[in-house]
């Protein structure tokens, strides 16, 4: 309710988390010998799962309203009352204005289809190809600031390009596991990116932006940590590879860290010479 109250999208994730615990139920049920788990488990489990999540989660989304409910002069607070008899009317009128607000603001972001320099396709998004730079400046005087003739001082939405990159090949392997070999782990490793990710493909028309992909990042890193368990667990079977597998995973981890104090500057908007902000732009969507 309250992930719902901050961005709508939220509403994807309890669907998709919700149909994932369901899923856990019935193989519950099948691994304990139930005669018909996916039928118990829709019955006995779902049902009252969707009554309590569903309306426990509406009850705190209508309370996350309550400022807006007890100000008057809100925005769209006194529609009803400007427009008797439109809208929903069985409803009171603060919930038929709450209505109409909903309607407004669903039409507007369905809608949108303004042309921006930092709009980016899903697609792109897990292999960080077109980040949002949300600040940028070329502070003056330069010598005094940072030594150069020139400077730059920026923030941008690049995550960190390793832990992205890496998270992605991690994301085919685990998607290879869960569809190959059925595997559980996988399947709850990928939902939040089914949930936070798949959904932006069906409005790739209207503008939208690399950094709505935050919300896969833990997803991200539950995917390239499970990869990295298989790995280390499949050259534990051939011991002559283990030593060399241990040495490439904390490579890659410590690549990670490495990745991370280099493009730190472009996280915090401190301000540096304006050809080391070159030299971290690695793509030419980054600029």
């Amino acid at each position: 309710g309250l992930a719902v109250g901050t961005k709508w999208s939220a509403l994807v994730f309890v669907a998709v988390l919700g149909l994932l615990t369901v899923g856990w139920d019935a193989a519950a049920r099948h691994g304990a010998g139930a005669r018909r788990p996916v039928v118990g488990a829709l019955v006995r489990d779902a049902a009252p799962a969707f009554v309590s999540t569903v309306g426990v989660g509406a009850a705190v989304y209508l309370a996350s309203w309550t400022p807006w409910f007890r100000t008057p002069g809100a925005y769209g607070r006194q529609w009803a009352v400007e427009h008797p008899g439109e809208g929903v009317t069985w409803l009171p009128e603060a919930l038929r204005s709450l209505v109409k607000y909903h309607q407004d603001m669903w039409g507007f972001h369905t809608s949108l289809a303004a042309e921006h320099a930092y709009a980016s396709h899903p697609a792109g998004w897990l292999l960080q190809l077109r980040p949002t730079s949300f600040f940028y400046e070329a502070p003056e005087p330069a010598q005094a600031l940072c030594g150069a003739e020139r400077c730059s001082q920026a923030v941008t939405s690049l995550g960190n390009p390793l832990v992205w990159w890496l998270g992605s090949a991690a994301v085919v392997a685990v998607l290879w596991w869960a569809l190959r070999r059925r595997d559980g782990v996988a399947v709850a490793c990928l939902s939040g990116l089914v949930a936070g990710w798949l959904p932006w493909f069906a409005y790739t028309e209207r503008t939208i932006f690399t950094f709505y992909a935050v919300v896969l990042l833990p997803w991200l890193v539950l995917c390239l940590a499970y990869a990295t368990q298989r790995l280390l667990a499949g050259a534990a079977r051939r011991p002559e590879w283990l030593p060399a597998t241990r040495v490439v995973v904390g490579a890659a981890l410590l690549a990670v860290v490495a990745a991370a104090l280099w493009f730190w500057p472009l996280w915090t908007a401190q301000v540096v010479p304006f050809r080391l902000w070159q030299m971290r732009m690695w793509l030419p969507g980054w600029v």
